[in-house]
């Protein structure tokens, strides 16, 4: 049986390289013109409260304090969740590679805004949704606590189911015609093929 340590560094190792490069891609493409943007302050508070929450897996992995919300869960499953958030990361990073100077982290398209259907996005068309999904379940299995997993996965539902219709929205309008016949190719988290 591991000890409480080994999940928590597990998790750190996982965890931070994802979130280091996504902070190093957003400093490079810092919040530009938006030409079309979708209730700026509503997505700002989501980017700010995503941010806050996924500082809960390093004050897990780093002190005790969040410990009195710790559930009791085979190794077995711990270490799924492991594997599930690397596959988490392994998306979140497919995604950025093959949006470069596309992504922000806001809802609004900007300046010379191009439709990316290459990489992971010619099977999904929303791969990062796919990712913080992937990386609130595993969180929760691997951390075996509620309130780290938990509030991850309830951030990601509210964020997802109140955004990404506005967003497909946005990218008809935008790109009309290609858009539509993007999205009857690809599947919005999971893909309707893999040819």
């Amino acid at each position: 049986m591991a000890d409480e340590l080994t999940f928590r560094i597990l998790l750190l190792a996982c965890y931070l390289p994802g979130q280091i490069i996504r902070m190093l891609i957003l400093r490079r493409n810092p919040f530009g013109k938006p030409v079309r943007t979708v209730n700026p302050g509503r997505e700002m508070l989501m980017y700010r409260t995503g941010f806050y929450l996924f500082l809960l897996p390093l004050i897990y992995g780093l002190t005790p304090w969040l410990d009195f919300a710790h559930f009791s869960l085979p190794d077995g499953l711990r270490y799924t969740g492991f594997l599930v958030v690397v596959a988490g990361t392994v998306v979140l990073l497919l995604s950025h590679s093959a949006l470069g100077s596309n992504w922000n982290g806001q809802l609004n398209i900007r300046e010379n805004h191009t439709l990316v259907v290459r990489g992971i996005y010619a099977y999904v068309r929303h791969p990062m949704y796919l990712a913080f999904l992937l990386s609130g379940i595993g969180t929760l299995l691997l951390s075996a606590n509620w309130l780290v997993g938990g509030l991850l996965l309830i951030w990601f539902w509210i964020m997802y189911l109140g955004r990404v219709d506005r967003e497909e929205q946005m990218m008809i309008d935008q790109f009309g015609e290609q858009y539509r016949a993007y999205m009857k190719s690809t599947g919005r988290l999971l893909p309707k093929r893999l040819v």
